[in-house]
């Protein structure tokens, strides 16, 4: 598995940590749950070599630059913390992006998706 590969399980590993932290605050949060579900689903599927998870990942990642670059405008209108999230939504976006479009990401995943076919 290249490590580029690694670093982006490792950003949705962190994503599903810090949603069971919110969990343990307040466990009747319907959008936590689905979106631990969404994220261990995403994981599996990546992990299985999914080309067309692969897509959705990309897809989604240059929806959360768009809306990272929007928090950091308005964090640095309002407050440091903000921006900090922001630039960190942008970063973890966008280097997931990078790392799922890159050859060697691309050549594993499909050698794992057709290695399932019999």
């Amino acid at each position: 598995m290249p490590t580029k590969l690694k670093v982006v399980i490792g950003i949705y590993a962190a994503s599903l940590c810090l949603d069971g932290y919110m969990l343990t605050l307040d466990s009747s949060a319907t959008r936590t749950w689905i979106r631990m579900a969404v994220g261990v689903l995403v994981i599996a599927l990546l992990l299985r070599g999914s080309e067309g998870m692969r897509s959705v990942v990309r897809g989604f990642a240059v929806i959360g630059v768009i809306l990272g670059l929007v928090v950091v405008v308005q964090g640095a209108m309002v407050a440091t913390p903000v921006l900090a999230v922001g630039v960190g939504t942008v970063v973890a976006n966008a280097f997931t992006f990078w790392a799922l479009g890159q050859q060697d990401v691309q050549v594993w995943m499909a050698t794992r998706g057709l290695a399932r076919i019999p």
